[in-house]
């Protein structure tokens, strides 16, 4: 037996992602967010494959694969799949400096396997006065298995909004702010539709003149062409 002097704030069980898909399943969950789930350990597993230089197999989770971390992943995968989320807008991620304790020492933030992730979907990392790491590769894992668009609409409705308080204290707001939106159409928008007609009366382009203003068009015109 090792005995330590200090104390493990997580339990760290060295897993495979074979060994992660397995407590996937044996969760009670819809099929849908056991996929889910599995997707956001996949990207988290690619992200360690190419810091650590071997196969996705064979990474072993250390703090991912902790039993909180497997109930985070796990947890969120519900959530969304409850929620019916079928899309996500994901502007970018703001990230802090410095450097972060881990397995492997100390390693530099923004973590490899964030920048991993952040490159392979294009996910913008912005920079702030901040010392400490304020993205995690399981939360920028969360945020590129569920990103369907990178920018939000240019009118939309609120339907509700969530907040989530971190413990970690950065001297400033630490939170994430999730909205679900409804896109509302744009009242200022024109649309201008052109065409050549050929071998039409002047009757039927007068017939056809009334209908589309009754229709709502701001307006209707003829020009005639000599070719």
């Amino acid at each position: 037996e090792h005995h330590h002097a200090h104390e493990h704030h997580h339990s760290h069980e060295h897993r495979r992602l074979d060994d992660i898909y397995t407590v996937i399943e044996q969760a009670r969950m819809t099929d849908r967010a056991k996929e889910l789930a599995k997707k956001i350990f996949l990207i988290v597993a690619q992200a360690e494959s190419k810091a650590h230089g071997c196969p996705v197999g064979e990474v072993h989770f250390h703090e991912v694969g902790a039993v909180d971390s497997i109930v985070d992943i796990i947890s969120a995968a519900v959530l969304i799949d409850d929620l019916n989320i079928a899309g996500c807008v994901v502007t970018g991620l703001t990230e802090g400096s410095g450097f972060v304790s881990c397995q492997h020492g100390d390693l530099p933030v923004p973590v490899p396997a964030v920048l991993n992730i952040a490159e392979r979907y294009g996910i913008p990392l912005r920079p702030c006065a901040v010392t400490g790491e304020m993205v995690t590769p399981t939360g920028i894992a969360i945020a590129a298995a569920l990103r369907t668009q990178s920018s939000l609409p240019k009118q939309y409705k609120i339907i509700k909004t969530g907040t989530g308080l971190g413990k970690r204290d950065f001297g400033r707001a630490n939170l994430l702010r999730a909205m679900l939106i409804e896109e509302s159409p744009n009242d200022d928008q024109i649309y201008i539709v052109e065409c050549n007609i050929d071998d039409a009366a002047g009757e039927e382009l007068g017939f056809a003149m009334e209908k589309l203003t009754a229709a709502g068009a701001r307006d209707v015109h003829f020009i005639p062409v000599s070719y």
